[in-house]
């Protein structure tokens, strides 16, 4: 029987796999956009050979560019959305277990530092009222 990882355990499970696994996202999102800009440099240079002559051709280029621009910024906001929502969880993750670490380790003259900064803070609007 496998055994279970507590929660601490499991927000710093910093194995390869789970890693390599979003940066390799983040790696195969920004290959996929040089190759889409090697593709329409490749589509420049074509026309620059004139093989793009009549204008149906050239308005058809123009479509062509559109339609692989569309693809990328297609590609890109899907990624991006499923990737701000995995940062989102583990920015929620990381900073529960970073508070458990400082609440940890808080000194107690802190929580009594930071009461006499809000008491001074306040004092003012009181005294308005």
């Amino acid at each position: 029987m496998a055994k279970r990882k507590s929660p601490q355990t499991v927000a710093f499970d910093l194995s390869s796999e789970k890693l390599s696994s979003k940066s390799r996202a983040y790696d195969a999102l920004f290959a996929l956009n040089q190759h889409v800009e090697q593709a329409l440099r490749d589509l420049e240079r074509l026309r620059q050979l004139g093989l793009f002559e009549t204008r149906f051709r050239r308005e058809s280029l123009k479509a062509c560019w559109a339609a692989i621009e569309e693809t990328r910024a297609w590609i890109n906001f899907e990624t991006t959305e499923f990737l701000q929502e995995r940062e989102q969880r583990d920015w929620a993750r990381f900073g529960k277990v970073r508070r458990r670490w400082e609440e940890k380790y808080e000194d107690p003259k802190d929580a009594l530092i930071e009461a006499e900064r809000l008491t001074r803070k306040l004092a003012p609007k009181k005294r308005l009222k």
